[in-house]
Parts: C-alpha cells; structure tokens; sequence
C-alpha cells in the first residue's frame, strides 16, 4: 500500500491495523528497511491496533516521511 493511500485511509477514519502491516510489507518490498518496519510487517492477526500505530509511527520517523496533507493524499 502506497504510504499516501495509507495517510488518506487515516484521515478519512478508514484505516485498519491490516492497512498498516500491508503498507510495512509493501516498504520492505520497495527496498526501505529498520528494524520497526520489520516488526510491523510480521505482526499476525489478531492485530492490536495501538501498538500497530505505534510501530507505524516509530517506522515513518526512522524513515524519515513527512506527513503528507489530506489534499496530496486524495489525488
């Protein structure tokens, strides 16, 4: 999943833990790596959703992505 899909899904209320860990294997995939992104690509259902924010969140700023506007995120 494409990380300005992943941020429109969050700011229209619509993402899931799912949505995260697709869009962690999808980084992996594209050659971007830490050792946050890792974990959130492993994680198996049932998911808990806070601590999947939470990697998700320690993943974008090991990475280094800024947070896009929901305007760039819904072209």
């Amino acid at each position: 999943m494409d990380t300005n899909i992943l941020y429109f899904k969050i700011y229209e209320h619509e993402v899931t833990s799912s949505d995260y860990v697709s869009w962690a294997i999808e980084m992996l995939l594209n050659d971007y790596s830490t050792d946050s992104l890792i974990n959130l690509a492993s994680f198996i259902e049932p998911l808990d959703i806070l601590e999947v924010e939470e990697y998700f969140q320690r993943s974008i700023k090991e990475l280094n992505i800024s947070k896009p506007t929901h305007q760039k995120c819904a072209r």
